[in-house]
């Protein structure tokens, strides 16, 4: 229902007809490859070029981008600040999409396309992108960040623990990381047991 909503307060929606624009991103590091309406543009991955894009979308665009670990965010929050309606896509859900319609090949911009025709498509049973919280994104920053040294800390301890001259060596690092792992801050510290859980008072 929430959908239906953005898209009738929208000037693309007219008497069940919804000419709505859908756009599918590509992105990398550096650019973004946009598809629309069977066009391909590429622009670059900051500020400045998404806003000068943005600007000639019509109002409450659709617009889809995989989830691509940090670099999809600007142009998601930009899209989302601008008014249209964004979708950040696992990866997997479009690629198992481009092999149900046997789509060969795999370059940006076909990627683009690919994405294009899926929320066109699929848009109605997707949840729309909402930018968390900064708390909420450090918080995602730090487990990402464990889960890395984590898996380091693995491929060290497999892969040389059988170089008994590094062994000494080998320790301090697996321990110096594994500090680094349990001294991540918190972001929620609850209260005192004193003010949660106050004694009772037996004086009467």
């Amino acid at each position: 229902m929430r959908k239906q909503t953005l898209w009738r307060s929208t000037p693309n929606y007219k008497r069940g007809n919804y000419s709505m624009k859908f756009y599918g991103v590509d992105v990398s590091k550096d650019t973004l490859d946009i598809a629309c309406d069977g066009k391909v543009v590429q622009i670059g991955n900051d500020k400045r070029a998404i806003r000068s894009f943005l600007k000639s979308m019509p109002a409450g665009s659709v617009v889809a981008m995989e989830s691509t670990n940090s670099y999809h965010l600007l142009m998601a929050d930009s899209c989302y600040a601008a008014g249209m309606v964004a979708y950040v896509v696992n990866p997997r859900v479009t690629r198992h999409y481009r092999e149900a319609l046997n789509l060969r090949g795999h370059t940006d911009r076909l990627d683009a396309t690919t994405i294009c025709s899926y929320i066109r498509h699929h848009h109605v049973n997707l949840r729309a992108y909402v930018p968390k919280s900064a708390d909420q994104r450090r918080l995602q920053g730090l487990i990402r960040r464990r889960a890395k040294l984590i898996g380091i800390r693995v491929q060290l301890l497999q892969s040389m623990r059988e170089i008994k001259e590094l062994k000494s060596d080998l320790d301090a690092v697996v321990k110096r990381m594994d500090s680094n792992r349990t001294t991540t801050p918190t972001l929620y510290r609850p209260p005192p047991a004193s003010i949660m859980y106050p004694k009772p008072n037996h004086g009467g």
